[in-house]
């Protein structure tokens, strides 16, 4: 009777013990990064957009604004930024007789709409 008495006792010590263990989720996001709440994961976008066509669209936009003009437009570089699942595309542009510059637009990876981010003083 005394060994099922401390067989009891041991029992809801231990049961104690596991009851009181908190434990911790952690979330894995699909960049690599570990976090404690999984909406602190950034939102990879389903690719809609493949990066030939980001870059059409992109020289769409920029031209539209340079060539009715007479200035011109040279795109340089087009990457997919991991984090949001956008392109971003660098430009060289000038007005026409003007100087030079790098304008940045961003063509969203799901959609393929077209912004400006970066030197947006033609927009306006």
């Amino acid at each position: 009777m005394k060994k099922l008495i401390l067989l009891v006792i041991i029992s809801l010590l231990l049961l104690n013990i596991v009851a009181c263990t908190k434990v911790v989720k952690v979330y894995v996001c699909a960049n690599g990064n570990e976090v404690n709440d999984k909406n602190a994961c950034p939102t990879n976008k389903v690719a809609g957009v493949k990066k030939k066509d980001a870059e059409i669209y992109a020289r769409n936009y920029v031209n539209a604004f340079f060539l009715g003009r007479g200035g011109r437009a040279q795109l340089v570089t087009t990457y997919l930024d991991p984090n949001k699942g956008d392109f971003m595309a660098n430009f060289i542009v000038a007005d026409k007789g003007g100087e030079p510059y790098e304008t940045i637009v961003m063509i969203d990876g799901k959609t393929g709409q077209v912004s400006c981010t970066e030197n947006c003083g033609y927009v306006t």
